[in-house]
């Protein structure tokens, strides 16, 4: 009994940190607390049940604020790698689209292959080869995955990833590619 008397006062102390600053939780958590003291647990369970569900739709849409968020942020840095591209600053297009690729790696994948494309094009006019590669290769896992490896767009992605082992002078590594 004593020991289970210890159990009830813990669970009244850990009670009160429950609700947060959410004041309106803190009615449920009363609640728990007087059904604990007349030794209704199921009522106590009801009570600290809605607290947690509370919390949960919040944090659900908090993160998917959050989600929204990176998601516009990485629409306007691709944005503003495109205006660098139409002015032929194709260093700074590569590093815009960069950090737009970086900014939210959820992307879905119709948006990220587009950006990752942007990025290897720009790379390769801008003569950083070796970013447009890993541009380029990035774009046919990620086609092949979703697609499979006999579609077209993956063969497009082949010769754009053929294209820079051919530019970078590694003719083995192109030859078969093609």
């Amino acid at each position: 009994v004593r020991q289970f008397a210890e159990q009830i006062d813990g669970f009244r102390a850990g009670m009160d940190r429950l609700a947060g600053e959410d004041g309106a939780l803190k009615a449920h958590i009363e609640d728990a607390r007087r059904a604990i003291e007349t030794g209704d647990f199921e009522v106590a369970v009801k009570a600290v049940d809605a607290v947690a569900s509370s919390h949960a739709e919040v944090a659900r849409g908090i993160r998917q604020q959050e989600r929204d968020r990176f998601g516009l942020s990485a629409s306007a840095l691709e944005f503003i790698g495109d205006l660098h591209t139409a002015l032929d600053d194709f260093e700074s297009a590569a590093r815009w689209y960069r950090m737009a690729i970086e900014t939210i790696p959820e992307r879905p994948a119709s948006g990220l292959i587009s950006c990752l494309n942007k990025h290897g094009t720009a790379a390769y006019r801008g003569a950083d080869h070796i970013s447009a590669t890993s541009s380029f290769d990035r774009v046919r896992k990620i086609l092949e995955k979703s697609l499979g490896v006999d579609h077209q767009d993956v063969a497009t992605a082949l010769n754009n990833l053929a294209l820079m082992y051919y530019e970078q002078g590694d003719y083995a590594a192109a030859e078969p590619l093609y």
